[in-house]
């Protein structure tokens, strides 16, 4: 018998929206080739203030946990073996690439689901679901309500899903 997946939920708030491109059209290829199911993706950036994503305030709740999901699931892999999925944007994001100009100073995250994100928009103090397009963008606040596994394609990387995006205010422009 196969053992229940264990999720971590957790919400991160205060991030800006990155990528938009999936999150409401779903791709249905990878790396050129057809994927069985849709997959729905997002992405955010959230400001760097300490050496390493765990510290950082903003990502206290998902760093309670990922913390969680490693004692649950993974603690016979050595934590410095864990594939997380936040990655430092200070870092380049392919061998031989420079690091990406919007990303510097930040922490990146990206997170996918196989079912259509909840998509929200705070207006006159209440979330209400998104039925214009055009009012979102690359840039603008969000908050993002995020479940955690062990990925299923390797057993010493953390996946993240993402289950609802909450957009709270607009921000600068990214061009991404």
């Amino acid at each position: 018998m196969a053992a229940q997946r264990i999720y971590k939920q957790t919400t991160v708030f205060n991030g800006r929206a990155t990528g938009l491109k999936n999150l409401w059209e779903p791709s249905t290829s990878y790396k050129g080739k057809p994927q069985e199911r849709p997959n729905y993706l997002f992405a955010f950036i959230v400001p760097k203030t300490r050496g390493h994503w765990s510290e950082e305030p903003q990502f206290a709740g998902f760093t309670q946990a990922a913390q969680e999901l490693y004692q649950q699931a993974m603690s016979h892999i050595p934590f410095p073996q864990i594939i997380w999925p936040v990655k430092d944007g200070d870092m380049s994001p392919e061998v031989g690439k420079p690091p990406i100009e919007w990303a510097k100073n930040h922490w990146l995250l990206s997170g996918s689901s196989s079912t259509p994100i909840e998509t929200n928009i705070v207006q006159n103090g209440v979330p209400v679901k998104i039925m214009n397009r055009a009012l979102v963008k690359p840039g603008d606040f969000v908050a993002v309500g995020i479940a955690l596994a062990v990925n299923a394609n390797t057993a010493n990387a953390v996946k993240c899903y993402i289950n609802s995006v909450l957009f709270m205010g607009p921000g600068e422009e990214i061009a991404v």
